[in-house]
This record gives C-alpha cells, structure tokens and sequence, in this order.
C-alpha cells in the first residue's frame, strides 16, 4: 500500500476505496509528519469532491495545525514556505524559488506539491481573517507554479489550485478570464484522466456562461456536468448538477424545466448517502427566481430576505453580498428606489473586499441609475466619476462597457440635441462590442428604442420606425441565441407595438401570439394571461384598427393608442407588472365542427338560446376568412364577431371551432385540452370514418363528442 496507489485511485474517482487506503496509511505512519499532512489533504479534497462539506472544517483545522507543527519543527520546510509567501508578494523571483526547491533534502522536496498547496491554503485563510478575499494566486502565478507541479508529476495540487483561481475570477465577475482558466482545467483533467475534474470543469464554465447572460450555454454545459456526474455515481455531485441545471433555467425564467430538475434533487435529498446538508438551502434561490419570473415579486422578496438571514449567520460573505444585489434588483423592479439603493451599496462593501472590478463598476451603475430615476443628477455623475476612475485603474472590457453606458445615460438625460446625438453614439458602439456584456448591451438597444422613439414622435418621421424595428429584431436574435427567455417575450410584445404603430395588424397579432405561446412553453402563467389579454383587446377593437389604417392617424395618436413608450420604459427598468393579472373564466356558447367544404358536420350549444340563422351565417362567414390562416400555422386562430371571442384549429379535414363570450386564456387551454384527449381516443378516427364513408353521424358518435365537449368546456368550469 502506498501513496501512489492511493493517487490513483484518487484520479480514477475510486473515493471511497482512496479513503479506505488512506485511513489505513495513516494509521501506519503516524510519525511521518509529511506523509500525514499530504494523506490528510488528499481526504480533504475527497471530501471537498464528494460535497461531504460538514467534515470539511475539521480537515481544513487538522492540517492547518499540522503545517504550523512541521515548520516549527523544521527550518527548511518553514524557510520554503516562507520563499513561497514571498514569491507570491512578488518579492522574489521564480529562479529564487527554484534554486530553494533544488536545495531542499529528497523526502522534503517530494513533498513540495503538498506544501505549496497548503502553505497557499494558509494564506488564503490569513487573508479572509483581515477580510481580504483575493486568492493568493494569479494566472501568471499559476502557469509558474505549474512548471513546477509538472516536474514533480503531481498534477492533482495544480487543479485544486486553478478551481480556486476559476472561482475567484468568478466571484469578481471577471468571466472572460475565468473562461480561459475553466478551458485550461478541462484541458489538464483530460491529460491526467481525471473524471471528477473534467465534470466540474462543465460546472464551472456553466456559472461562467450563467454570468455572461448565456443561458443557452450555461444549460447546455450543465447537462454536460450532469451526464459526468452519473456516471461517476456520487449521490451529492449528481444532486449538484441537478440543482446547478434547475437553478439555470430559472435564471431563462424556463419555470417548467427549472420545477422538473428542483424535483430531482428532492428525490436525491431523501437517499441515505445525500449528506450535502449545507448546500440545500441554496435551493431556494430556485424558487426564488421561479417567484420573480412569473411576477411574484413580493414572495420572491420574502423568500431572499430568509434566505439571506440564512447566509448572515453562517457568515458566507460571498453568499451575503450576492443575497443583497438579488435584493437591490427586486427591490429596483417593485420601483422601490431607496431601498434598491441602500442593498446596492451593502453588496458593494463586501464586494470591494473581493477586488471585483467590474461587480464594483455594475453596483455604481445600478446606483448612477437609481438616481438618474430620482433626478439626482449630481449624485449621478459623481458614480459616473468613480466609474471612470475605475476604468482607467484597469482597463478591462466589460468596466469599459459600463462606463459607456453610464456616459451615454447621463448625456441621454439632457435635452438638447447635441447630447442626446452623443448618447446615440455611445450606445451604437457599445452594440457593436465584439465580446458583448449584456447587461450593458441589452439596456444599449433599449435606450436607442427610447431615443428613437422621442425622435419620431418630435419630428412626425414615420420612416424612423425602420431604425426601430431593427434594433429590436437584433436585440430578439441575441436573445434567441442565449435563451434570454423573459426578455424574448417582451420583445416579441415590443415588436407587436412597433407594428402597431405601423398599422400592421395581423404582424401585430401573430407576434402576439408568438409571445404568448412562449410564456405557456415556459410556464411564465401570469404574462401569458397579460399578453392573451392584450390579444384579446387587440381583436375587440379590430373595427376601429381598420378604421384607422383608412385615415391614417398621426404619430402622436398611435403612440396613445399603443401606449409603447410606457411599455418600454418599464422594460427599460425591469418594471413589466403582472403579478396581478388572474385568470378570468369565460361563457361558452357554442361548438361547432365544419368540413373542409364549410358544411356543418356536428354542432353543440351550451346555452339555452340558440344562434339565429343570420349569427350563424355570418360566423361561418367569418370561419370561411379565417380557414386558410388556420391551414397554414396548425394552432388555434381567434377572431370576433360580434360580441362573441371564437377559436378555430383545424384536424385533417375538418375545422373546429369554439364561441363563447369572455377572455380567451381559459378557453384556450380547455380548447387544447379537448383536441389533445380527442385525438388520443378512437373516437377521432370513428368520427371521420364515420363522416366520410356517409356523409352523416350516429348517435353512439354524436352522444361521445357532446360528453367529451362538456368535460372539457362545461364541467371544468365547474371544478
């Protein structure tokens, strides 16, 4: 038995047989102090893997003490260690550090991997005690110390070292190089074969992409890291993955697929082997951002408040500074300005302890915003100055990106021509950003929408609406790309608007649609109801649309009309209100089946009064306009006559269709409902048999449909 054998095991994700070596092993060289400590470090890092995190402290505190024990005892380890301390404060060079490994005795110099990590461990942990949470660690330290891991051929210390320095990168936001890091651990996790590290790795570039405002990718290389953590089998990381997939698709406001894996790591938390305890209450940053996507904002709030009492008392400073930037952000989304303001500038007193240039830069740009909002123009340009400063201490990207933003903000916030062209100007270059920061680049095509918008309504130029629709559309293609789901619907409600003014109705109507039938796949239930809503007040006045594509309006009346400008200005702050919005049961009236010649085929009604023959008529008339519609999209057509809402879906050769009186978002649903249980059962195909072989139904058939028809219209109205 042997250490080597133990690495092994270590590298081929064997954890329990590692431990069980492991333990043995250190039983039998108790006095081999630098045996101890690496055999120690090793099952800490297995239970670190493994996510056994209530044993991690006694590690961490057993080899801490050790460390200190064997430099007291011996001078030249401690005179290593303190070379390394000084290598790290850049006050020796690389060529030093060598000359003191090369110095070293052999049993010592074996050992050198372990004590550089250790001894790196140790300052860490010095530094967050005088709450400074930079890692001791760079990228251009790392790639030094690597040559000297690969020399001793002991690459194990090397990837727990660069996962610190992934994570610290990602803690500052500085995700373009933790990019680059996670893609270099991948890369050594595959040289050594290490199973464990190649899926962590797909985890920790998943948060990058989550960061980024990635969604798409930030999913996709979740399921990567779950596939990897099935497959080693350790109940914990699979519960982590699930928990990391169900966590980044609530941030795609994806509410189905977010509630589908949540579930999974229910089931997990009942297994006997789950022990990852203090990772659980994590799950309700799920729930919490399941609340604010579908508009419960106040329980989401709720919610983060509990959880952040949470954090405070176990004094995880990262967790509680990003519990207060969730905060600022719903608070800012209920319009409640002074307290977005106050959590802003508590998440910035810790994050500055972290060196987070460009989470510090978002914290005074939230803030330069707020009081923009508040017409505290001074206040403003005073964070507009401490953004500049910032930008010419570091010069990165995306602090870059934010400045711009800001500059252009307050110049957008004068009103004379000269700053707003400046403003435009700003905004137009930042779109063009070849490595893009959303949060920059979405709020850029929003307020170039505004601007555009004031231009058209100032000077009456109709033709501005082009400009208009293809900012839009490029801003719906990159969200369509990263799955920015929530902002994708709102785009597809903005464009309706835009078409509006426009006087193109039925676009207006089939992005409607578009947007709603995204909402339902999502499960974002109340903006479904809202968009629904507005498609059904866009039918009711459908008569006086038409009206107006006759006499054409001015601009300043199709702005009322539309109410775009408030519309946007709540997308611009995150204000879109729907948690309100309920459900409305409608009245149904009338069922109807048609040919594909229009000849009724089966008809119900389910009120005592019947439609007169010219109603009748004169809907199947309107059926007849509307058919070809349905032909073309296969999904439910709506449409108005009269007082009476009427959806229509074709199925083979026949056309059916709904009449009630009401809002549609119910009768939609049960109209679904009923197509999906008839199509399921042999009564579609006897019906169809049945017409097309004689023209006519029996009654075995007629009486069928009339209970399918009232199971799904009548009786669920009545549950």
């Amino acid at each position: 038995m042997t250490l080597k054998q133990a690495k092994s095991l270590f590298i081929q994700s064997k954890f329990s047989e590692a431990l069980f070596l492991l333990k043995k092993l250190e039983k039998q060289q108790s006095d081999e102090f630098l045996n101890i400590l690496e055999i120690l470090s090793l099952e800490g890092i297995i239970k670190s893997r493994t996510r056994n995190m209530s044993s991690i402290l006694f590690f961490e505190n057993k080899i801490r003490s050790l460390l200190e024990s064997i430099r007291n005892k011996n001078t030249e380890i401690n005179s290593f260690c303190d070379s390394l301390t000084n290598f790290l404060a850049k006050k020796i060079s690389q060529n030093i550090l060598n000359y003191k490994i090369k110095a070293l005795p052999n049993y010592i110099k074996e050992k050198v991997p372990v004590l550089i990590f250790q001894q790196i461990n140790f300052i860490y942990l010095e530094r967050r005690k005088q709450r400074e949470y930079d890692y001791p660690v760079d990228y251009i330290d790392f790639k030094r110390l690597y040559t000297i891991f690969k020399e001793f051929s002991d690459q194990i210390y090397t990837l727990e070292i660069l996962l610190e320095i992934i994570w610290a990168n990602i803690y500052k936001w500085e995700n373009k190089i933790a990019l680059e890091l996670a893609n270099e651990y991948l890369k050594i996790s595959k040289e050594i074969n290490d199973s464990y590290s190649i899926s962590l790795s797909f985890c920790s570039i998943a948060v990058i992409y989550a960061d980024m405002g990635n969604c798409k990718e930030s999913i996709e290389y979740s399921f990567k890291y779950l596939h990897h953590a099935k497959n080693l089998g350790v109940v914990n990381v699979i519960w982590h993955a699930y928990l990391t997939l169900a966590l980044h698709f609530a941030y795609a406001a994806d509410i189905n697929n977010a509630l589908k894996y949540d579930a999974e790591c229910s089931k997990l938390e009942k297994y006997s082997e789950f022990t990852d305890i203090s990772t659980v209450p994590m799950r309700k940053l799920i729930a919490i951002h399941i609340m604010w996507k579908k508009g419960d904002v106040d329980l989401a709030l709720n919610n983060m408040l509990e959880l952040l009492e949470g954090f405070e008392s176990r004094k995880h400073r990262f967790s509680i500074a990003m519990a207060y930037g969730v905060l600022a952000d719903i608070y800012y989304q209920k319009g409640d300005l002074k307290q977005a303001a106050s959590y802003f500038k508590k998440s910035l007193r810790i994050r500055e302890g972290f060196g987070a240039n460009t989470i510090i830069v978002d914290n005074f740009f939230h803030l330069l915003e707020i009081n923009l909002q508040q017409g505290n123009i001074e206040t403003a340009s005073e964070y507009l100055d401490k953004i500049r400063k910032m930008k010419e201490e570091t010069d990165e990207i995306w602090v870059n990106q934010l400045y711009s933003l800001s500059e252009a903000l307050i110049l957008k916030s004068n009103k004379d021509d000269e700053s707003r062209n400046k403003a435009k100007k700003l905004l137009n270059d930042l779109i063009l950003t070849e490595f893009p920061y959303y949060v920059a680049t979405d709020r850029a095509y929003l307020h170039l929408c505004d601007l555009i918008l004031e231009e058209m309504k100032s000077t009456e130029n109709l033709a501005l609406i082009d400009t208009l629709h293809n900012y839009i559309k490029e801003l719906t293609f990159k969200a369509t790309f990263v799955q920015s789901n929530l902002l994708l619907i709102e785009l597809y409600f903005l464009q309706s608007k835009i078409l509006l003014l426009d006087l193109k109705i039925d676009e207006a109507l089939y992005l409607l649609e578009q947007a709603q039938e995204l909402a339902r796949e999502k499960g974002i239930t109340r903006l479904e109801i809202l968009i629904s809503n507005e498609h059904d007040l866009l039918l009711e006045h459908l008569d006086k649309w038409d009206d107006l594509t006759k006499y054409l309006p001015s601009l300043e009346e199709r702005f009322e009309i539309t109410h775009i400008e408030d519309f946007l200005n709540s997308m611009i702050r995150n204000w879109t209100s729907y948690y309100d919005i309920v459900q409305e049961e409608e009245s149904p009236y009338f069922f109807v089946i048609l040919d594909k010649m229009g000849s009724i085929v089966f008809s119900d009604s389910f009120s005592s009064k019947s439609l007169d023959y010219v109603k009748t008529s004169e809907i199947f008339s309107k059926i007849s306009e509307v058919k070809l519609k349905t032909e073309i999209y296969q999904k439910p057509q709506r449409f108005r006559y009269r007082e009476f809402s009427c959806l229509l879906l074709k199925m083979q050769d026949f056309f059916f269709c709904y009449i009630f009186m009401g809002k549609s978002f119910q009768a939609i649903k049960k109209f679904l409902g009923f197509f999906d249980e008839f199509s399921k059962t042999s009564l579609a195909k006897e019906f169809s048999e049945k017409w097309l072989a004689e023209g006519s139904l029996n009654l075995d058939i007629r009486a069928k449909l009339s209970d399918l028809i009232d199971h799904h219209f009548i009786l669920r109205n009545q549950i």
